[in-house]
């Protein structure tokens, strides 16, 4: 694993974090109904690059205990092998991974109301998980 690689990960996550946020505010604003279904699609848009973003990072920490995930949700699963997360928050996380394919493969069936709570929800989860990947970092 290239440390250097996963550093530049979570600098790019808590970026794409901070937009979300920033997104989901203005759409609550928003008054304009036409603009708010423009904000939403934004916002699903940065929650797929976070998803991906987490996925890839996932890849990185496992690919240095010698294990490759063969999907999004398994890359969360499998990052039990770090003592630093539980197995309720790995299944939750691996939640925005379905999340996310919903959004990528299914967007004209996605509930507006359910995508806009499971984003809200990212900005809470994602926070405590980026900690314990620069736990795991600083280890090495």
């Amino acid at each position: 694993m290239e440390k250097v690689v996963v550093e530049n990960k979570i600098e790019s996550f808590i970026n794409l974090l901070e937009i979300l946020k920033n997104i989901l505010n203005e759409h609550t604003r928003q008054k304009d109904s036409s603009l708010q279904e423009y904000l939403l699609y934004a916002a699903e848009k940065k929650a797929e690059e976070i998803v991906e973003l987490a996925v890839s990072v996932n890849q990185e920490l496992l690919r240095g205990k010698g294990k490759i995930s063969s999907s999004y949700y398994e890359s969360f699963l499998d990052l039990k092998l770090f003592s630093v997360f539980s197995d309720a928050e790995l299944r939750v996380l691996a939640g925005t991974a379905g999340f996310r394919n919903r959004l990528a493969h299914e967007y004209l069936e996605v509930d507006p109301h359910i995508a806009l709570k499971t984003m809200k929800q990212m900005l809470v989860m994602y926070p405590p998980y980026l900690q314990k990947v620069k736990k795991l970092l600083s280890k090495l």
